[in-house]
């Protein structure tokens, strides 16, 4: 072997095991808050030796998000290779929830968050994660199941994106040595439905979960922790700032600073809303609704109509990766309070009849993916109005996908 090549697969494999660091503090930190020079010592590696394989920070980032997309293409491929749909999805699952167990044990580099993905607006980022957005679409045309219309395939696929960016954050509350057996139960849910079959799909319509305001409360704190929050789950903590809130809500940066000292508050402020609503959603559902289904399609339903009209969103979780770590634990708390309420609702309608005998744990956190990746639905099935969106978005899950 040559000089030349050596020197080149030596290069490559520098190049890798830089990636595989630099995804753990991404996932740890967020891209906003990953620096070269952690990177390097996790390598032991000399800060500026990084700059000779990435010139910049997101140069690093991109090449992370890079991986992971490759990754999950690898997972597609293999997928594809099965004919029937729900045999391709359980493959892809498992896949998933495989790489998800050997990474923990650090035996393969971890998969990276892709929260700070728009905000990283990189071309090649962008056409790459469209790629393999298309691809998982595609899984959705196997045989074996009725034929999907493009639409209802658009929505699915975004269901199913938002499933795999969810697991990264409930997996470590589970035996990774299960994964095999929480992918049966996660499909068998994506495949049949959490609805007892029989029972018919009527959520109730919630007053409004927000506070009412009104041209005079042009500088209160509700609308500026809204557009914060809209902002942050747009272009991520990194991307946002007190300019662009401030410019957004046509005020002045002295207006911001009445509320809140600083930008880390304020996505602590954004995440204390957001869990104040949810529960508030969960106790208005259990006030109308008959039984344990109508309550979930309620809640679901009225959370994901306030992500997708773009005027009072909810941050989403994956905002978490941009807190500071002194608040990480409390954070991770609130979203297992909720999760929790959401899977207590599930087990009172197999109780009643009206919910299949699933998994409540993991119906929970499906039903939290669902509503923390809810915002992006305009972006995927743009005109298309917010009745029929929630309908080919949420009604899925409680149905099937195959249904």
């Amino acid at each position: 072997m040559s000089t030349t090549r050596k020197n080149s697969k030596r290069y490559e494999e520098s190049k890798a095991s830089i990636v595989a660091a630099a995804i753990g503090v991404i996932n740890q930190k967020g891209v906003g808050r990953m620096t070269l020079a952690e990177v390097a010592e996790k390598l032991g590696f000399a800060a500026p030796a990084i700059t000779y394989y990435y010139k910049k920070k997101d140069d690093l980032a991109v090449a992370c998000l890079l991986k992971g997309v490759s990754r999950m293409e690898e997972f597609i491929t293999a997928s594809e290779k099965h004919l029937d749909t729900r045999t391709r999805l359980e493959s892809l699952f498992n896949a998933f929830l495989e790489f998800k167990r050997r990474g923990a044990k650090g035996e393969v580099e971890e998969l990276p968050s892709f929260s700070d993905a728009r905000a990283l607006d990189d071309p090649a980022l962008n056409d790459a994660y469209r790629a393999m957005f298309n691809r998982l679409r595609g899984l959705l045309k196997g045989t074996g199941h009725k034929e999907l219309p493009g639409k209802e395939r658009s929505a699915i696929a975004h269901i199913l994106t938002g499933e795999l960016n969810w697991i990264p954050v409930w997996y470590f509350y589970f035996y990774p040595e299960a994964a095999a057996r929480y992918c049966h139960r996660y499909i068998d849910i994506l495949a049949e439905g959490i609805a007892e079959p029989g029972f018919e799909w009527t959520p109730t319509e919630l007053p409004s979960l927000l506070p009412h305001l009104d041209a005079a409360d042009g500088a209160s704190k509700e609308l500026f922790l809204r557009a914060a929050s809209a902002q942050i789950n747009e272009l991520g903590y990194r991307g946002t700032s007190v300019d662009k809130i401030a410019a957004r809500l046509n005020l002045t940066k002295g207006a911001f600073y009445h509320h809140v000292d600083n930008k880390d508050d304020l996505v602590l402020e954004c995440f204390k809303r957001t869990f104040e609503v949810m529960h508030s959603a969960i106790d208005m559902s259990l006030n109308v609704a008959p039984n344990g289904l109508q309550t979930l399609t309620t809640f679901v339903c009225s959370l994901i109509r306030h992500q997708i009209d773009g005027g009072a969103s909810l941050l989403r979780a994956s905002a978490i990766s941009s807190v500071l770590p002194s608040s990480m634990d409390s954070i991770l708390l609130e979203i297992r309070k909720v999760t929790d309420r959401i899977a207590s609702v599930v087990s009172d309608g197999i109780i009643d009849g009206s919910v299949r005998r699933v998994d409540a744990n993991i119906s929970a956190q499906m039903i939290m993916a669902l509503v923390n990746n809810a915002d992006e639905l305009p972006l995927y099935l743009p005109d298309t109005g917010p009745s029929d969106l929630i309908d080919l978005y949420v009604r899925p899950i409680f149905t099937g996908i195959f249904h």
